[in-house]
């Protein structure tokens, strides 16, 4: 009886924390979906991989496999700092100090249009 309890306690606690992690991605999606898309003048500063780990249960023992999240941060007027996630090909195209165009909707990454030759 008690064993019944808990495993549906923890499928239970299991189904809440994956619905709030859905309900989390719908709402940005829904945030970046009302946001005007932006295009502003803006310098390449920085860029840096983030290391994602997963593990799960495999026949023997556990399995682990890294994902990577590109990260970029721009300079945009005014001096404040945007950090979006980008795709990995962007990511290598980027450089710093390239100035150009950064068009972003809330924060989601939509591309840089480099400027011909200019870099700080």
């Amino acid at each position: 009886m008690d064993y019944d309890v808990a495993l549906v306690s923890f499928f239970g606690m299991f189904a809440v924390v994956i619905g709030l992690i859905l309900i989390v991605i719908i709402l940005q999606w829904r945030r970046n979906k009302r946001l005007p898309k932006l295009v502003v003048n803006a310098e390449f500063l920085e860029k840096r991989i983030q290391k994602v780990r997963h593990s799960r249960r495999g026949k023997v023992g556990y399995h682990t496999t890294y994902s990577r999240l590109y990260v970029s941060t721009f300079e945009v007027e005014g001096g404040e700092h945007i950090t979006l996630f980008v795709k990995k090909p962007e990511y290598h195209k980027l450089k710093k100090g390239d100035t150009g165009k950064l068009s972003f909707q809330g924060t989601r990454y939509l591309g840089f249009e480099k400027a011909e030759g200019k870099r700080k």
